[in-house]
């Protein structure tokens, strides 16, 4: 679980840091979505947001094994799906700028795949109790820490190409319905 644990940190990391470099876009989306109505409180509230996201990713990377780290995550990630929800069932058409300006998405079904994809992975770490990296890392050799963290990053490509491609489908899907 160590892996999949990093794999979402690292998406968090990403996630977080584009926001942070786009921080008047995340805003905007905030706005659109109607979950902040004054602009300087969505500034404000995209800050926080991608620092947020920043700090989570370094627990879920560093101490996934431990209760709060896991709790915190996933009651972030069920607040994300609720947010893909709202645009869902109110039908809007909204840019989340969840990975900044590098990777283009919307707020809708790719988000909420995307956060139920993270959910299930935090999900085992509350249960079980899983060792952190941290704690892993003084007992494993470089070689074997090295082979981890590229296998936590292709994991995290693959959740954003799961997303990506929720999304795609999604398009295409209500371009053909007109």
């Amino acid at each position: 679980m160590i892996i999949l644990s990093m794999s979402v940190g690292f998406l968090l990391l990403i996630s977080g840091f584009t926001k942070f470099f786009s921080i008047d876009e995340t805003s905007q989306s905030l706005i659109d979505l109607g979950l902040v109505k004054i602009i300087s409180l969505s500034r404000s509230a995209a800050i926080i947001l991608s620092v947020m996201e920043v700090f989570l990713a370094i627990g879920l990377i560093l101490f996934s094994g431990y209760f709060l780290v896991n709790i915190t995550a996933f009651f972030v990630f069920l607040i994300f799906i609720l947010i893909n929800y709202k645009s869902v069932t109110n039908n809007l058409k909204i840019e989340c700028n969840c990975f900044g300006k590098i990777i283009k998405t919307e707020y809708g079904y790719g988000g909420i795949i995307q956060s139920l994809i993270m959910i299930m992975i935090i999900i085992p770490n509350i249960l079980l109790k899983n060792m952190s990296y941290i704690n892993f890392y003084n007992i494993i050799p470089i070689s074997t820490s090295i082979l981890l963290i590229i296998s936590a990053f292709f994991a995290t490509v693959t959740i954003i190409l799961v997303r990506e491609t929720v999304d795609l489908i999604n398009k295409n899907k209500v371009v053909k319905d007109f």
